[in-house]
């Protein structure tokens, strides 16, 4: 990393920490939500182009918020598979349970 893209990213952490309170109601681990921020700020200090004429900022609030988004999404989808695999587990449970019962075992 250049000196340069290493100063875009020290003087916008701030813009990860904003960014990731704002989706804290989407998943609530705000230290989670911060370290894929800093991902997504880095990967846009080394994609940056400064000879696009764009502002550092409005290009790295898109990565961030692209980046969380992801994120968020896969993380939600893998919850929701462990919360469906214990349900399905806990109607197991019951059916076998009502079995025993009725066949008094």
């Amino acid at each position: 990393m250049t000196k340069e893209q290493i100063g875009y990213i020290i003087n916008n952490q701030a813009l990860v920490y904003y960014e990731a309170k704002r989706y804290l109601r989407m998943y609530n681990d705000y230290s989670e939500l911060v370290s894929i921020g800093m991902y997504g700020l880095v990967k846009a200090a080394i994609n940056f182009d400064p000879s696009r004429n764009i502002n550092f900022f409005y290009c790295a609030k898109k990565y961030i918020e692209t980046e969380l988004l992801s994120n968020i999404v896969r993380m939600t989808k893998k919850e929701n598979k462990n919360i469906i695999l214990l349900i399905k587990c806990k109607k197991e449970k019951i059916k076998s349970e009502r079995k025993k019962i009725n066949y008094g075992i």
